[in-house]
């Protein structure tokens, strides 16, 4: 093991293919490439500023730039700026090295307190909302009658009351930022909140704090808070280009003011999405937000789609959702588990929704992520609930969940 320090450049001699988990999309490359990791789009299954190739890891300590470059013949550099420090190691087992990484960066870094919310089943509306939605979007299929019959439906299955995140559709796209519920969809949240609370579930709320909608109330008294456009979402939301928030001391009271309001209705999960933009920003505006909520209330729990150590060490929980895409054998191997898993240590990570994240979850499928999670560590979401395929299907969820809970392959 050795530590680097910058202002320096390495050349080393390296084999494709190269493994850059700090890409959103696709980690195994081939082909040529100049990156500055901390630049780089952040992204739903963007992982740490690390590199691996065969025997050697490389990784950037410190939230302070740095530049690796392939020429596609075997040639690595990587750039260390001053200020910058890097830790390299060639050995058996590379991932061991990412494990030594993960304690020297951790060591630096402010981490929440453990929340005892992740400790509980995890139930989210949005593949439920996809599935059901014969009229319109996912969206429009989330309503007050919509969110009351799935938690109904749940405890009817005889499934474990946890927490029962209610996705996006909630508060409409023109008034992200504000976030404040629809008044037609869900007239009257407080009394929803408190119906699922008493059927022994844990309220939890979608948000994507980087995004304000230019029709948005904050959007015209709060010009600081508000950047420039993005297309994130807008498509699948029908909606016009969001703007980015800009991160920063104004933002987070902002945030505090939001999420008190809810905190105060009873939320104790807050599920955070929308970090699709440049890295540094989305971190910032990720920790923002996480602070928001765990200053006003130490047991809530905070999780986002952004494994990144320097991103997740502000949650408590990490998700990636189609972390087992690339593969049809739903192999726990494959370069998205690997990446979201390794880049956010010491979190509680959720495993991708059973069945999967589709509008066309068949019950072969949805078995087939059942049993492979009775192998695997991590906590199951579920959102598509198993009634769609009967009782033995659902039957093999609740064993699932019971082993879970007992701890077995936690």
């Amino acid at each position: 093991m050795s530590v680097a320090s910058g202002p320096h450049s390495i050349h080393i001699r390296i084999a494709a293919p190269v493994l850059l988990p700090y890409r959103s999309d696709r980690h195994l490359i081939d082909n040529p490439f100049d990156d500055a990791p901390f630049e780089f789009p952040a992204g739903r299954c963007s992982g740490s500023p690390v590199l691996l190739s065969g025997k050697l890891f490389a990784g950037f300590l410190k939230e302070a730039g740095g530049r690796f470059a392939y020429d596609g013949s075997n040639n690595l550099t990587i750039d260390i700026p001053e200020g910058q420090a890097l830790f390299i190691e060639e050995s058996e087992g590379p991932q061991a090295s990412w494990g030594e990484y993960n304690r020297l960066v951790a060591a630096d870094l402010p981490m929440p307190a453990a929340s005892p919310l992740t400790a509980l089943p995890e139930y989210r509306t949005w593949v439920e909302q996809r599935y059901s939605g014969e009229f319109g979007g996912p969206a429009q299929a989330n309503n007050v009658p919509f969110i009351r019959d799935y938690a109904e439906r749940i405890l009817a299955m005889g499934l474990p009351p946890g927490k029962l995140v209610i996705d996006a559709g909630w508060c409409f796209p023109h008034a992200f930022g504000d976030w404040e519920e629809d008044a037609c969809q869900f007239p009257d949240m407080p009394v929803l909140l408190e119906f699922l609370q008493g059927k022994g579930f844990t309220p939890g709320l979608w948000f994507a704090p980087p995004l304000i909608s230019p029709l948005s109330r904050i959007a015209r008294q709060r010009p600081e808070i508000t950047g420039a456009a993005t297309g994130c979402f807008a498509e699948e939301l029908e909606s016009p280009p969001f703007l980015r928030a800009v991160a920063g001391e104004s933002l987070k009271e902002h945030f505090k003011t939001v999420f008190a309001r809810f905190l105060e209705m009873g939320v104790r999960k807050f599920a955070f999405d929308g970090f699709y933009g440049p890295r540094k920003e989305m971190q910032a505006i990720l920790r923002s937000a996480c602070e928001a909520v765990i200053e006003q209330n130490a047991d809530a729990e905070v999780d986002a789609h952004f494994p990144d150590i320097f991103a997740s060490c502000s949650c408590h929980s990490v998700r990636a959702s189609d972390t087992l895409r690339e593969t049809e054998s739903l192999d726990l191997c494959g370069t998205r588990w690997r990446v979201a898993r390794l880049s956010a240590p010491g979190k509680t990570f959720y495993l991708d929704p059973v069945g999967g994240n589709g509008r066309d979850i068949t019950e072969a499928a949805y078995r087939a992520y059942i049993e492979l999670y009775h192998r695997e560590p991590g906590m199951p979401v579920v959102s598509l609930l198993p009634d769609w395929f009967g009782e033995e299907t659902a039957g093999m969820l609740r064993k699932l969940m019971e082993e879970k809970q007992a701890g077995l392959y936690a």
